[in-house]
């Protein structure tokens, strides 16, 4: 009797040794696993829920994965990087390594010929006076010193921005426009980015600076003018 109620309402039925003995097509062999599942409630459960189960494990097992070889991706890409709250600092320690010869000026901000100019450092040295802008994108860039845009790539991102050995140049001439006729050394110091192909040699990676800076030492500029300069700086901050 219970063979026949669970044959009319299931469509078949199952022995000890998992035989059909009965299907709606009239077939005879071994169950497949998950054909019919009987719980505690004596509902059972089809081949297509069980399907079902399964497809939204996979699923959340590979959105997982998914999830987590994203943020593995975006850890490689950033390791070594320098965070944004640390870029000045790094290059402070750099420049603050060089010795007692230079003396550092930060965020110096003067009139220009188009508003304000805030220049990231100015370095006053016997060798001139270093005129520092830090580069703070991320990615790959592609310019020289012609090009008033330059390309920034990023992962698949594209941008165009502003030159920065152009913005250097107004930094320098609004610093000139106040010290007066003095050497001036530009220098853009990436420190998260790189230059594409061969770049201009004003163009410095952080890792480089200490090298780059130490070759500009042809020339001398006197004491008095150094003190003068440093005056004058000292009036703007």
């Amino acid at each position: 009797m219970l063979a026949q109620d669970t044959q009319a309402d299931y469509g078949c039925v199952f022995n000890e040794q998992r035989q059909v003995s009965s299907s709606p097509k009239g077939a005879r062999g071994l169950l497949p696993l998950g054909v019919l599942l009987k719980n505690e409630h004596g509902f059972c459960t089809g081949t297509a829920i069980v399907e079902e189960i399964l497809t939204v494990y996979w699923i959340k097992i590979g959105a997982t994965l998914l999830v987590f070889g994203g943020l593995m991706a975006l850890f490689i890409r950033q390791s070594g990087q320098i965070a944004e709250g640390e870029i000045s600092q790094s290059v402070r320690e750099v420049l603050q390594g060089l010795g007692s010869e230079y003396d550092i000026f930060e965020q110096v901000t003067l009139r220009a010929q188009h508003g304000m100019s805030t220049i990231d450092y100015v370095m006053v040295s016997p060798y001139g006076i270093f005129v520092i802008s830090i580069c703070r994108y991320s990615g790959v860039l592609f310019g020289d010193a012609k090009d008033g845009e330059w390309l920034l790539k990023s992962g698949r991102q594209k941008e165009i921005i502003y030159s920065p050995l152009w913005e250097n140049r107004k930094h320098s001439n609004a610093l000139e426009a106040k010290l007066g006729k003095v050497k001036m050394i530009p220098v853009v110091v990436l420190v998260n980015a790189r230059m594409k192909g061969e770049s201009d040699p004003r163009v410095v990676r952080l890792k480089n600076l200490t090298h780059y800076m130490m070759r500009q030492k042809s020339g001398r500029i006197s004491e008095e003018v150094q003190t003068e300069i440093k005056n004058k700086l000292k009036s703007v901050l």
